[in-house]
């Protein structure tokens, strides 16, 4: 299976290697410390493309029942909406145990899983990024994403986006969204001072 790209031609995929601790001990508290709004999807023992999705809009402040159930297409029409989180100085998703992904459920062996997953991070991107800043009179929300998992599983993660959308996160090194941030930040203009209310999801939960 190959990733085909939703919204834009080049989709790149930062990987945080669980080698290098980099997640943990650097990007992490460098984006609490400058007031990004972070979810972190802990993908361990995922089932299906159902449970990662609604373990995303639960890390998003989506209000989902416990033992709710979310088909794909209401995960992914719900972050469209995104409330109840400020994320005027930007938002991050994170994978944390992404490997999960490619191992743990036959629903999700063969990159469907991981597919599906990276295409909810890149509508969010352009939902957030591209249309707020184009074409809604809303502010841009700098969105900023990755994976963590160990290095070993990096030839399949390669294999799912092709080698040259995957970049290793380190010291130094240039995000997809950096121009982004850099623009966001040497602007005059004053986003709005909102903080999101909650947004319900129960209409979407089969109980």
């Amino acid at each position: 299976m190959i990733y085909e790209n939703e919204h834009e031609d080049e989709f790149i995929v930062p990987v945080f290697t669980r080698e290098s601790g980099y997640w943990e001990q650097v990007m992490k508290p460098r984006l609490q410390q400058q007031g990004w709004y972070i979810a972190e999807v802990d993908c361990t023992n995922v089932e299906d493309i159902e449970d990662c999705g609604t373990r995303l809009l639960r890390e998003l402040n989506f209000k989902v029942p416990e033992h709710g159930y979310i088909n794909a297409m209401a995960v992914k029409g719900n972050l469209r909406d995104i409330y109840g989180i400020n994320m005027r100085k930007g938002l991050f998703v994170f994978y944390k145990n992404f490997e999960d992904i490619f191992s743990t459920h036959p629903d999700l062996y063969n990159g469907y899983g991981a597919e599906f997953m990276l295409q909810l991070i890149e509508d969010i991107v352009y939902y957030y990024s591209t249309l707020r800043g184009y074409i809604y009179e809303e502010f841009p929300v700098v969105v900023g994403y990755g994976v963590g998992l160990p290095t070993s599983y990096i030839p399949q993660l390669e294999e799912l986006m092709g080698a040259e959308n995957v970049m290793i996160a380190g010291k130094g090194v240039r995000y997809p969204w950096s121009d982004l941030k850099k623009n966001s930040e040497g602007t005059s203009r004053t986003a709005p001072r909102t903080l999101y209310t909650i947004r319900q999801v129960s209409s979407l939960v089969g109980l």
